[in-house]
């Protein structure tokens, strides 16, 4: 199973790609949230995504990340994700339309 390597100062945490249901934008830290829990590190949401598979993940708000795989819905400009709403910015509409077919 495919992971990702997360430092936060003296700590790093091990999260599989698959329990990830959103990477969310927090000034100049991302917060991961798996399925149980969520990490803070110190990193952007232009280069931590660089490290994930493109074929399984999309940017779809200049503040979040998904995985393609966990789109259940989408309504106008909003997306459900693992049960949740997310925007769905109009600079990556038609990027994340073309992926998610």
């Amino acid at each position: 199973m495919l992971s990702l390597l997360l430092r936060n100062g003296t700590t790093t945490h091990r999260v599989n790609l698959a329990d990830i249901l959103w990477l969310e934008a927090y000034g100049n830290y991302v917060k991961v949230h798996p399925a149980a829990g969520r990490v803070v590190v110190p990193d952007t949401l232009r280069r931590l995504p660089q490290e994930l598979p493109a074929a399984y993940f999309v940017r779809v708000h200049k503040s979040f990340v998904v995985p393609l795989r966990r789109v259940e819905r989408l309504e106008s400009s909003r997306l459900t994700v693992a049960g949740q709403v997310r925007p769905l910015g109009a600079a990556f509409r038609q990027d994340f339309l073309r992926r998610w077919r």
